[in-house]
């Protein structure tokens, strides 16, 4: 590459808002790269970054390979305006499974509201499990496949996955059915009684929570006296009282915040559908005190915006996680699962323990399917306690 080639990536990640440290890596990562052909097309700075990755793909540590990797995808986003999933896509003979597919796709987007990378996930889950299952579309019978024609593909096909990465195609794949069930289509009821998780997640017991100890330690972490204390703290009451997802925190703008009724609109949610929360006490003042004496004076109306070298440009969500992760790991806050999420599942816990019912506990989180929720609250073993009467062999209480 060329120096001035070099230099409009920078510009490009810059105005993406991807940190001065990332530039860097990413920058360099391409150096490694051959340089590519004069004038090129789309499809030979395609094939050109495909061959490239493919002889770096087991020369070099896993580290710079998925870190030249994600710098070539980005170069092709910055000179070609599309992915590299999306040009691919858009030069792939259609097989017999895409028109069903897309419908699905639709449907689940249109419909269900769910985000388009959710919804694309499902359908390349769903795809794959077709190829392997159902050999003539114009022939299928769906009535036909059961639950344990699933069950089988996972165990033969998926055996080298993780349990999670597993219940992700079972979800899938009862999405689908779902999906075809709508249409009148007629379909095994087995398939529906498919747990959502296998039994056998690791998270399948209780979900990682902070404990009431960590959660007084992660706010009295601030003092509150700068700019940056002042905005972290607000960041992490936005977890803890609204029980946020990190792109919906990341998302917050100066206008999603109504002083005079108490609440703020979740906007460009997961679902793609608007939700409106009511501010705590303490979070309005938090609020109001960053807005008002901390925050950088900027044209940006995200309302949390970067201090420092940056100062006055949004966050992005690895800026808000590296915010969770400095505060844990200071106060010795420790555990596999200990991020931001952490946050949002100890939210929904205190939530559904208040006496709420899992429905409003769905609303106020966003989800669309309360299954989804179940895997967010965790039970106030004390507080049940207290109300189990006596184990009837024992005379403990169970």
């Amino acid at each position: 590459m060329k120096e001035s080639q070099f230099q409009e990536f920078k510009e490009f990640m810059v105005s993406a808002n991807y940190a001065d440290g990332t530039i860097r890596q990413y920058t360099t990562a391409l150096k490694r790269l051959p340089e590519e052909p004069a004038n090129c097309t789309e499809q030979v700075l395609y094939e050109h970054i495909k061959s490239a990755l493919e002889r770096w793909q087991y020369s070099c540590p896993k580290y710079e390979y998925n870190q030249i990797r994600a710098a070539a995808h980005l170069l092709f986003l910055q000179q070609t305006g599309k992915t590299m999933k999306e040009y691919f896509r858009s030069t792939r003979i259609p097989d017999q499974y895409d028109p069903i597919l897309t419908e699905f796709y639709d449907y689940s987007v249109n419909f269900k509201k769910v985000s388009m990378q959710t919804a694309d996930s499902e359908r390349n889950n769903v795809k794959r499990f077709l190829s392997a299952t159902v050999k003539c579309m114009d022939r299928v019978d769906w009535s036909e496949i059961t639950a344990f024609d699933i069950s089988e593909f996972i165990s033969d096909q998926l055996s080298h996955l993780r349990n999670i990465s597993k219940g992700g195609y079972t979800k899938s794949i009862r999405n689908f059915f779902r999906f075809l069930d709508d249409k009148g289509i007629r379909v095994h009821i087995s398939i529906f009684n498919l747990p959502l998780s296998p039994a056998n997640w690791p998270k399948s017991t209780l979900p990682v929570t902070l404990t009431d100890n960590e959660v007084e330690k992660l706010l009295k972490h601030y003092n509150q006296d700068s700019a940056r204390d002042t905005r972290n703290y607000a960041v992490v009451l936005t977890f803890l009282d609204l029980g946020l997802r990190c792109s919906e925190v990341t998302n917050l703008n100066l206008k999603d915040i109504h002083w005079d009724s108490g609440e703020v609109v979740i906007r460009r949610t997961k679902t793609n559908s608007e939700r409106v929360l009511p501010l705590s006490q303490r979070l309005g003042e938090a609020l109001e005190k960053y807005v008002m004496h901390y925050r950088p004076n900027s044209s940006d109306e995200h309302l949390f915006l970067r201090t420092g070298r940056c100062e006055g440009m949004s966050v992005d969500k690895e800026y808000i996680r590296r915010i969770i992760r400095f505060a844990f790991t200071k106060e010795n806050i420790t555990g596999r699962w200990k991020g931001t999420h952490a946050l949002r599942r100890t939210a929904a816990s205190k939530i559904f323990n208040a006496g709420n019912s899992l429905k409003i506990t769905a609303d106020i989180l966003g989800h669309k399917v309360i299954d989804s929720t179940t895997a967010y609250v965790k039970i106030d073993i004390a507080s049940l306690r207290t109300i189990t009467g006596n184990w009837p062999f024992g005379g403990e209480k169970c």
